[in-house]
Order: C-alpha cells, then structure tokens, then sequence
C-alpha cells in the first residue's frame, strides 16, 4: 500500500523546460525530518539554482494503514525551504512545505506513497535588472545614472566598487526581458515511512505505545480496547466522575510527535504546531472532537536523533464514556470515546 499525489504542472508561460533525464532525486523513501536531495546532471549554466528556486510536488497520494485511501494533493516548498548545496545540487526537508489539502505540511506524516511530479522552477539570475522588474531597461539605466560614483552600492553591477562606465555598458549589453523561467520537471514514485505519532504516558516515558494514529486513518483498530486512554464514567454515586478522572489523570496520554534531527530539520522544523482530534469518520460525520490541539517542540528530548513535539503533560488528554462538558473540567481535553470508536488526527481546520 502507498499514498500518492496528483495534479497539474506548474510551469510559467514562457518557461524553459528540462528533461527529466536531466534532473536525479535521491532517495526516493524517508520520514518526516529527513532530506531529499534534487541533483542537476547536465551542468549548464541555465539550469543553475539559486535563491528563487522553488520546488512543488503535485500527484496523487494513498496512505497505508487500517484504511487505504487515495486522493489528489499537492505540496509547495518556498525559496526559504528549498536548500541550496552550490549551483546543481538542492534538498527539502520532508514534512516542510504548504499544502491546500493538509495546510502545516509537517504534520502530514502518515505513511504511504506519492505519485506523481517534482516541478523544480528557478527564476535565471538577471545581472543588469537592478531594480528586478525583470527586464533590463529605462529604469535600470536611471537606477545607475542615478548612483554613478557611489562606492559599494546596488547599481554597482561590474563589482569594480565603484557605479561608473562598466555599470553602464552592462545594462546596454543586457538590454531586454530576463529569461524566462527555468522547470525542470520529473515523475516520481515516493514513499514516506512512518512519522512516529503515538500516545506515550506521563507516568511511563518508556511504557505504552499504542499504534501510530494515522492522519485521515484510525488510530485504533476496531477490535482493541483503550488500555490507559480509556475511562469508563458511570453515573453512580458510587463512582463520582471527578474521582474517575483524578484516576485517569495520574495514568494520562499525551499525543507525540517525532521527526528526524539533523542540521536541516532542526533549522526549519517549527517551535508548534495545531492539530484537531476527531472521534468519528473524516469527512462524513464526527461523534467528538478536540480542536486546535497544540504540540509543541521540546527543548531537551534526550534523543540526538529526533525532534520531538508534544501536548502539555500538564494537561492530560482523556478519553472517556460520556459525553462531558469541556469547560466543566479545564484541567483536561477531553474526548468521548467508546471503546471501539476510531481517532484521527489532522491538521487543525483541516477536517470538516
């Protein structure tokens, strides 16, 4: 089972286009936190990145997991997150980038695969376009006109130091439009490997850990009870719910979320993040939800190998049997659930 992406190739009008041959991505599997690294095979110089290279990943995606499902999604990665190693050589970080369909990117860390295309677009330096209007003109004569003499300034194209004649002779050899864009598109087959959401306890860092609770998938499978997480309230005398939950709390789960560290992740991967919990099916009908849960990056995790994000240990998330008032018990996000009810976890807002 894979998930996969699918869409439509962004390419500028006018864009000049590279073959796919031309363009290598390895590796083709990771988790959240790990790279990708987009390599130039053919090194001329319009197919150079530089600081406006950009890179979106359009397709089809089927998660793995209790429910297979498939659907079009598309990923965008910005300048900032697109990592430049020289002229032909960039990398992503898995789980950065936006998408319309799952919003924060890094929380979409269910496993399974991508199909479909890596549109690289690089907009080709233009060195005369000094007040970037990309085209080399009126404007960018005046800009140098304006300026000649100025020691160390912007109009200042040659690099001598110094705005003079060089600068001038630059803008008129280079008279005209900039390039257009450059994309370079490639098919793809991509899988991402499991994220490392669970449920740990306060009370045992190293004790339960339930399965991973897939983003659009059940966290649970149906015929499994909810050891810890579960708290079964009856409406006796007998068995007073602040009773109940003052038990559940000292054995309370809090969502956690791990990716991978290096220099990479640990530069882009954000201090939180916003997640909804809904008990039901996504997209047809929720029975409860918890919403605009946040998880938040710890600052000593103990594990040189991964980032870890969590919910307040000082607040626990329980699950019970009733349907109780949240603003009655503050101290607590609470969830109804019965014991073969199903949990999901996505990006805030981003289920109905």
């Amino acid at each position: 089972m894979r998930r996969m992406v699918v869409g439509p190739v962004l390419i500028g009008c006018g864009a000049t286009l590279a073959s796919a041959q031309n363009l290598s991505i390895t590796p083709l599997e990771g988790r959240a936190g790990s790279r990708i690294y987009f390599m130039v095979q053919d090194q001329q110089a319009q197919w150079k990145f530089n600081d406006s290279t950009r890179i979106g990943f359009t397709g089809e995606f089927t998660s793995e997991g209790f429910v297979t499902k498939s659907y079009p999604v598309s990923v965008q990665f910005s300048e900032a997150e697109v990592l430049l190693n020289g002229d032909w050589e960039a990398r992503i970080v898995i789980g950065t980038g936006t998408s319309p369909q799952l919003g924060d990117a890094f929380v979409f860390t269910t496993p399974g695969g991508f199909d479909g295309t890596f549109q690289i677009i690089t907009q080709p330096t233009c060195r005369a376009d000094v007040v970037v209007n990309r085209a080399v003109d009126f404007a960018d004569m005046n800009f140098v006109l304006t300026n000649y003499g100025m020691m160390s300034h912007p109009a200042d194209i040659s690099g001598n130091g110094v705005v003079d004649f060089p600068d001038m002779t630059i803008v008129l050899t280079d008279w005209g439009p900039c390039a257009p864009d450059v994309t370079i598109t490639k098919t793809a087959v991509f899988r991402l490997t499991e994220g490392g959401e669970r449920w740990t306890s306060i009370l045992d860092e190293d004790g339960f850990q339930g399965p991973a609770i897939p983003i659009h998938g059940p966290a649970f499978p149906s015929d499994k009870n909810l050891p810890i997480l579960w708290v079964s309230i009856l409406p006796e005398p007998t068995t007073p719910q602040a009773m109940s939950l003052e038990i559940a709390h000292w054995a309370h789960m809090a969502l956690v979320y791990v990716i991978e560290e290096n220099a990479d992740s640990l530069a882009l991967a954000p201090q939180s993040f916003t997640v909804d919990i809904v008990n039901g099916i996504p997209f047809v009908f929720t029975l409860d939800r918890l919403d605009d849960v946040v998880l938040t990056r710890l600052a000593n995790d103990g594990d040189p190998t991964s980032i870890v994000f969590s919910t307040p240990l000082s607040k626990p998330i329980i699950f019970t049997d009733l349907n109780l008032n949240n603003a009655s018990y503050p101290q607590f996000d609470l969830l109804m659930l019965r014991p073969f009810d199903r949990v999901f976890v996505a990006p805030a807002d981003v289920l109905p």
